[in-house]
């Protein structure tokens, strides 16, 4: 058949995802679909936030994490302090579910950047690093990275000396050793030096304990102070953990739990079956730890029906001032519900009898890990992406990407008074969500949701086909859409033509790729990444934005 124009070929309109739009810069996505391609910047965000621990369906954790660090290496070389700035601000806002990615970028920062780079990484470690845990992740990182230079032991040493003697011996005491590291190999590598006695104290502790010529030493009482020959006067931490090492009965425990705030990290293994210790360590537990032990406190009869227990783990869930100032990430109250409900352990062979209590009180406390929403008011449609690649693992933990988006999608449902949900691969399959659904239920519906091949064109196609007044379409999805006749920019820009030319899109990946089906040249089209309590109000800015004319399909006669 002859051409009748030769602009029918290359029109948006007639071009599959199988192949690049005509005149944009697309890349090939892991899914063999074409995408756009971010650009190292965005990438580097998204690793900050997402990270690549478990890697995606597509892409293995090896090839997925080298690829993203070779796109952070581009923005250390292209400006280093910025990198510096960017984790930073994700950090200390409590924007990612772990501190793994963030710490490894500025490991890098601080093993691969100028001279100036290097200064403001290790001058920020401890804003980032701000635990005995993350310290060892810097530490791991940056011996892989790079030698002991004087740059890295000066600011491992300051972390130490920075500190008061009582914060120093909670961090100490409380992470003992990570990743194969220990405060007394750190100190010795890092060369630490202070002239501050009881700072120094606490540092010798570190490297030789209270040990003298190998064996333990008799303290004696100065003005009510433990003096260890050893080491000098420690803080009082210290002494109530050595105190516990010696205890030969539960009520001596629980006494010096009381009398010297002892965690659950300060209590020797043999006691931590016994209620009496759980009762008392949830006296002051912290509301993470509170969530990392939920089965334990189960298991162990501290939570029970009409128990004491109970209620004062139902009233910390419940305070939203603390979720706040403990900077709990919504994710983290997700795996702690799904774990929890489950009855049994993520990792390990712990199974308890879930409370219903205090899984009502997890629920409730999902939506308030998240900051205040303003409802834009806006019709919105939002399409769930259930394809294969979102039966993947997210970020390492008993949670999948499917699970992640349905449940961010029921509190903007819980907030928006005009939202239309609906899952999709290849087909769309509308979804109904009251305002009175939870969390676990939603989870269970998004796992019964068959699985196809990933068109990300589907909602707005949908949309077209029913005459839908849709303001704003709000997709999530790993961003491997590969099998749909038309370009998901097309669609919109197609939409906007025949129904709503103010129509806007936002895009929420869920994967650290370098990919987007957002065309970020379009103003009315905007790439997320992450699901932090700040999620739904950057959306609400952006869809309750400014109105301004938007691209639409051209012509082709």
């Amino acid at each position: 058949m002859a051409i009748k124009n030769y602009s029918d070929i290359i029109t948006d309109k007639k071009t599959p995802q199988t192949e690049p739009l005509f005149g944009k810069k697309m890349a090939k996505n892991n899914a063999g679909g074409w995408s756009f391609e971010v650009d190292n910047w965005v990438r580097l965000q998204r690793f900050i936030v997402l990270g690549s621990s478990e890697g995606s369906y597509y892409v293995a954790e090896r090839p997925l994490t080298i690829d993203n660090a070779k796109s952070v290496l581009k923005c250390i070389e292209e400006d280093g302090l910025r990198v510096v700035r960017e984790v930073i601000e994700v950090s200390t806002k409590g924007r990612a579910p772990k501190q793994d990615p963030a710490i490894f970028v500025l490991a890098l920062a601080a093993a691969k950047g100028n001279a100036e780079t290097r200064a403001a990484a290790y001058e920020a470690m401890p804003y980032v690093c701000r635990t005995g845990t993350t310290l060892f992740k810097f530490v791991a990182n940056s011996n892989a990275l790079r030698g002991w230079g004087k740059g890295l032991r000066r600011a491992i040493s300051n972390w130490y000396t920075s500190k008061t003697p009582d914060q120093l011996a909670y961090q100490v005491t409380k992470y003992q050793q990570r990743d194969g590291w220990s405060h007394r190999d750190v100190l010795r590598l890092a060369h630490t030096k202070t002239f501050d006695v009881d700072i120094n104290a606490v540092l010798r502790w570190c490297v030789v304990g209270i040990s003298d010529g190998g064996e333990r030493s008799v303290n004696r009482k100065e003005h009510g102070t433990t003096v260890y020959p050893a080491v000098g006067i420690v803080p009082s931490l210290i002494q109530g953990m050595e105190d516990a090492k010696l205890a030969d009965s539960k009520a001596q425990i629980v006494r010096l739990i009381q009398d010297y705030g002892l965690v659950r990290e300060h209590i020797p293994t043999k006691w931590l079956n016994e209620p009496e210790v759980w009762e008392a360590l949830l006296e002051k537990m912290p509301l993470g730890a509170l969530l990392r032990n939920l089965g334990n406190l189960t298991k162990n009869g501290v939570i029970a029906p009409l128990s004491k227990g109970t209620v004062k783990v139902v009233e910390a869930l419940s305070n939203r001032d603390s979720l706040k100032k403990a900077r709990i990430h919504p994710i983290s109250i997700l795996i702690a519900l799904k774990t929890y409900a489950s009855g049994k352990g993520f990792k390990g062979s712990s199974t308890w009898q879930p409370n219903q209590k205090v899984v009502d009180a997890l629920d409730s406390a999902f939506y308030s890990s998240f900051e205040f929403v303003r409802p834009t008011g806006k019709n919105l449609c939002i399409g769930l992406d259930v394809s294969g690649s979102m039966d993947w693992s997210f970020s390492d933990s008993p949670l999948t990407s499917r699970e992640i988006v349905g449940a961010l999608s029921l509190v903007l449902s819980a907030t928006e008074p005009n939202v239309f949900v609906g899952a999709f691969s290849s087909t769309f399959v509308p979804i109904n969500f009251g305002k009175r659904s939870r969390l676990d239920d939603v989870m269970k519906a998004m796992q019964r949701i068959p699985m196809g091949r990933t068109d990300c064109a589907v909602p707005i196609i949908h949309a077209m086909q029913n005459k839908m007044d849709v303001d704003a379409f709000i997709v999530m999805t790993d961003n491997e859409s590969y099998c749909g006749a038309v370009h998901p920019t097309v669609a919109l820009k197609e939409y906007r033509k025949k129904f709503n030319k103010l129509s806007k899109l936002a895009v929420l990946a869920t994967t650290a790729s370098s990919f987007s089906m957002a065309d970020q040249t379009d103003a009315g089209q905007m790439d997320f990444c992450g699901f932090d309590a700040s999620v739904p109000t950057v959306l609400a800015d952006f869809i309750g934005g400014r109105e301004e004319e938007l691209p639409i399909a051209e012509e082709v006669e």
